[in-house]
């Protein structure tokens, strides 16, 4: 049995077949380092540990990273894509702005309207829990 193919047909299913496998696959073919991130401060790019991260959060159009030491830096994508991204490493989305590492909690104060308000280790500013997250984030400690 002899089957004739069209091949400007043929060509074109192709073409159509990887385009849809890149843009299904996009996000899942990024490079993971699993204890790294590249971050950026001054127009220079560095590799921080994840473990040194005490939470990232919305500026404007921007999203930073504050670490241990007390050093800002910015990074290129949504918190959204880092709350996927960082999903099972004890990073959680306590409020719509931030994105907060839980091994760095070391308190969680009750806030007015039925909020919490989370102390990290060394950090002097308090993040919120916001309504919408507290029963995710109870879940998650056991509370």
């Amino acid at each position: 049995m002899l089957i004739l193919l069209d091949t400007n047909e043929t060509y074109k299913n192709i073409g159509k077949i990887n385009r849809t496998k890149a843009s299904n696959t996009k996000n899942s073919m990024l490079p993971v380092i699993q204890n790294k991130i590249a971050v950026s401060k001054n127009n220079r790019t560095f590799l921080i540990d994840l473990n040194s991260i005490l939470y990232f959060y919305r500026n404007d159009t921007k999203v930073n990273v504050i670490t241990e030491d007390k050093a800002m830096y910015c990074v290129n994508h949504t918190l959204t894509f880092w709350e996927k991204r960082l999903l099972n490493i004890n990073f959680f989305r306590c409020q719509k702005g931030y994105l907060v590492n839980l091994e760095k909690v070391i308190e969680i104060i009750p806030y007015f309207n039925s909020t919490l308000s989370l102390k990290l280790k060394g950090c002097t500013e308090n993040i919120p829990v916001g309504r919408t997250f507290i029963k995710k984030f109870k879940n998650l400690v056991g509370w």
